[in-house]
């Protein structure tokens, strides 16, 4: 089981490497959400819950964050897809 403390350590290292990848994506993909793990965008989705979805189905261990592409950067930290997330 992975412990809480990893999985914040994982939505603050991807969200570093968020702001550094932005600006070469947030053209092609602005507007859509990027699922990310281990400081890689995995894959972009329409909306923020059909991102959740697909990271609970395929990284059973939550590490992984949910960072919506916009100019507008929000460094939610834990939160940015804990609230909503049954793997806490």
């Amino acid at each position: 089981m992975v412990e809480l403390a990893e999985k914040i350590t994982e939505i603050d290292e991807n969200f570093k490497a968020f702001e550094e990848i932005l600006p070469t994506v947030k053209s092609e993909h602005g507007g859509e959400f990027a699922l990310m793990r281990k400081k890689e965008i995995i894959d972009y989705f329409d909306s923020a819950a059909d991102a959740l979805k697909y990271a609970e189905a395929v990284y059973e261990d939550g590490l992984y964050s949910i960072q919506e592409v916009t100019d507008e950067v929000a460094d939610l930290g834990y939160f940015s897809h804990a609230i909503n997330s049954p793997n806490l």
